[in-house]
This record gives C-alpha cells, sequence and structure tokens, in this order.
C-alpha cells in the first residue's frame, strides 16, 4: 500500500476492494491484505467493495467464492454493496477493451520470457518489459492467437 494520507480533497467518497481469487481458503497474506485495505477505507469513511476475482484462472475451486465470503464475515469484514464476480461483467470489459483496442499491443512473453530480456537487473529492482512484441501483428482470422496475448499498451 501506498501512501496512508486520508484525507478526501476531492470531496468525492473514496472506494477500495476487498478482491480474493476462488482458488481455496484464505490465508493468513489474504487476511493481512484485506485488512489493511477494509481499515483504509472504513478510517477515511469511504466505501468497500467485495470483487471475486474468477476470470482467468485454472485453479478456480467451485466451492471457494462461497467459503471465501463466509470467511470474511465470520472475520468481521463487511463491504457497502453486494459481491461483484468478474465473469459476470464481461460485457463492460470487452467494450472499454474495444474502446482501447488502437491503442493496444498482444504480446506473448512470459513472465520467465522478460526475466531473461534484463540486461543487468538489481536486486530489488522492478522487471521492465522489453517491448520484444511491440511490433508484433495478429490478423483477425487467428481467435486462438487473439485469446492467447496479453495486451500491452503502445
Amino acid at each position: 500500500m501506498g501512501s496512508m494520507n486520508l484525507e478526501i480533497s476531492s470531496g468525492k467518497r473514496r472506494t477500495g476492494r476487498l478482491a480474493p481469487s476462488p482458488t481455496g481458503a484464505l490465508h493468513l497474506g489474504n487476511i493481512r491484505t484485506f485488512m489493511l485495505a477494509w481499515l483504509q477505507m472504513r478510517a477515511c469513511g469511504g466505501r468497500v467493495l467485495l470483487r471475486i476475482e474468477d476470470l482467468d484462472h485454472p485453479k478456480h475451486k467451485a466451492w471457494a467464492d462461497a467459503a471465501l465470503i463466509e470467511d470474511l464475515k465470520w472475520l468481521g469484514f463487511d463491504w457497502d454493496e453486494e459481491p461483484v464476480w468478474q465473469s459476470h461483467r464481461l460485457e463492460r470489459y470487452q467494450s472499454a477493451f474495444a474502446q482501447l483496442r488502437s491503442s493496444l499491443y498482444p504480446c506473448f512473453c512470459s513472465r520467465a520470457d522478460i526475466q531473461r530480456a534484463q540486461s543487468a537487473p538489481h536486486p530489488g529492482e522492478v522487471l521492465r518489459y522489453p517491448g520484444t512484441c511491440r511490433m508484433q501483428q495478429i490478423e483477425a482470422d487467428e481467435p486462438e492467437k487473439i485469446a492467447k496475448a496479453a495486451w500491452r499498451l503502445a
């Protein structure tokens, strides 16, 4: 988390979120992260939303989202609107993607590829994408390739 400045200068109510992936039971790292986000928003009078990150995850367990919600409530967390599942909002994401499409390019690099492309990374340094796929083009008739691409801002 960045700065803990809780002052609301714009007059808008701040919004934070809890965003678990339904891959299994909560663990201490989840709980710590949720607690910090939840406390920060509650301390400044902000809203807390629960968004289940169930989009592209092969480890998704069918029972886990209900268990996560039950566990979060048991731990004393609350949120200000009904939980939202990302998979229920695909049209919204597709619309945003269509608006951004002219500024994006496809990338097929793995994390290992990006790691290997670093010239001389220093301890603690953030990996930077080297632009390997920047000039790559995908034809519209390659849907299987399009589906596998990560999209980067040009």
